[in-house]
């Protein structure tokens, strides 16, 4: 009687352990979701607004450099055309699910400085406002949701 209750008891902990195996494999046979952030339009213009007035107040280290440039990172890479470095601290400053375009903008014409390409559905704007060598630039920021 012993040996037929404990023939039971292996069965049923076999039985346990395939049952626990199965639910395990069945669960992980679901994928989630990448964990991804989005913000408002609203959220997104503020994000831009940070990023270009950061920038703006980033002070400049050569003390030449400084002076010609208002001791300010963003005046001075609108100044000398450097897009590159522009992007590169967007890039670092914005979420990764943001792409952008940024343009600079005086009172006769507008000119894209750095493309990602077209904006697809909701568009936020951040604007900073500059001045450089007695003239005034808008430096605009158009930001969509779109993974770069």
């Amino acid at each position: 009687m012993k040996k037929q209750n404990a023939q039971a008891h292996v069965i049923e902990m076999v039985a346990a352990v395939i049952l626990f195996i199965g639910v395990v494999l069945f669960i992980s046979s679901f994928s989630t979701p990448p964990p991804q952030q989005n913000y408002s339009i609203v959220q997104l213009k503020t994000l831009g607004d940070d990023s270009l007035r950061t920038l703006d107040n980033t002070p400049i280290d050569n003390q030449s450099d400084a002076e010609k440039y208002h001791n300010s990172a963003l005046v001075k890479y609108v100044a000398t055309n450097d897009a590159p470095a522009l992007a590169d601290f967007l890039n670092l400053s914005l979420p990764e699910i943001v792409s952008y375009n940024i343009y600079l903008k005086n009172v006769s014409e507008r000119n894209t400085v750095y493309s990602m390409g077209v904006s697809v559905g909701d568009t936020a704007v951040a604007h900073r406002i500059i001045v450089y060598d007695g003239n005034v630039y808008d430096v605009e920021l158009l930001m969509w949701y779109e993974p770069r």
